[in-house]
């Protein structure tokens, strides 16, 4: 995820993001790690859940009907997940 809400419910760009701030999930209120690598930098939640990422990509979009090809991995994935867990009930 490359933006999180910070203290002050603002959206900030992970490129803009401190290492001081605490950043949330603008989807699910969820605490992030900020992941700031010399090649990657990206927010994360700490159980690893792309759910998120997809809604809040989907949320940007303005409801736009195309996805990128990552975007449909991604919920591909989460349909999997829950038909899975909807088979074992």
């Amino acid at each position: 995820m490359k933006k999180a809400l910070n203290q002050y419910n603002k959206l900030v760009d992970i490129i803009e993001s401190t290492k001081e701030e605490v950043y949330i999930c603008p989807v699910c209120k969820e605490e992030l790690i900020r992941n700031f690598g010399i090649s990657r930098q990206y927010f994360s939640h700490p159980n690893g859940s792309e759910d998120c990422e997809l809604k809040f990509n989907l949320m940007l979009k303005n409801n736009e009907k195309i996805l990128s090809s990552n975007e449909i991995d991604i919920l591909n994935r989460y349909l999997q997940r829950r038909i899975e867990l909807k088979l074992q009930l």
